[in-house]
């Protein structure tokens, strides 16, 4: 009865490592899958992140061609970086230009282009670009009135 009863416990121990085996191959793959979605979702937030610097630039760079055209009726825009200011970008600029408008030339606004650029420090470098084009509407001149 002795070998029975030996042979029968030979034979649990091992359904029970093989059961064990399979339930931590399970975990590893389990854990494996969600180190892997946990990873992507990083480099997504990440990407999403500098999309939203890259906007807060843009706007940035909207409100000082507004400020400056306003001061300046002959501003001829400008380009500055913040690389210094964005520890975690290597490239972020801004780059002010005037454009033309075909549709309407009336003397009273002029066009510009403000894009802002910002590129990352990863492995495989990702650059985001944002462009708008404002409209800024001079005050019109008055003419001196001429006592008759």
């Amino acid at each position: 009865m002795t070998n029975r009863h030996r042979t029968h416990s030979r034979s649990d121990r091992g359904t029970v490592l093989i059961a064990v085996l399979v339930c931590l191959t399970v975990a590893s793959a389990i854990t494996g899958v969600a180190l892997q979605s946990s990873l992507r979702s990083r480099r997504h937030m990440n990407v999403q992140w500098q999309l939203e610097q890259t906007r807060l630039l843009l706007d940035a760079g909207i409100r000082r061609a507004l400020a400056r055209s306003a001061d300046n009726p002959d501003y001829a825009g400008e380009s500055w970086s913040v690389d210094d200011a964005l520890e975690a970008f290597p490239v972020a600029n801004v780059e002010i230009r005037p454009t033309q408008d075909d549709a309407s030339d009336d003397g009273n606004s002029q066009l510009y282009r403000v894009t802002a650029l910002i590129q990352n420090r990863d492995r495989i470098p990702v650059q985001t670009k944002r462009s708008q084009i404002i409209r800024v509407h001079r005050k019109p001149t008055a003419t001196p009135l001429i006592n008759p």
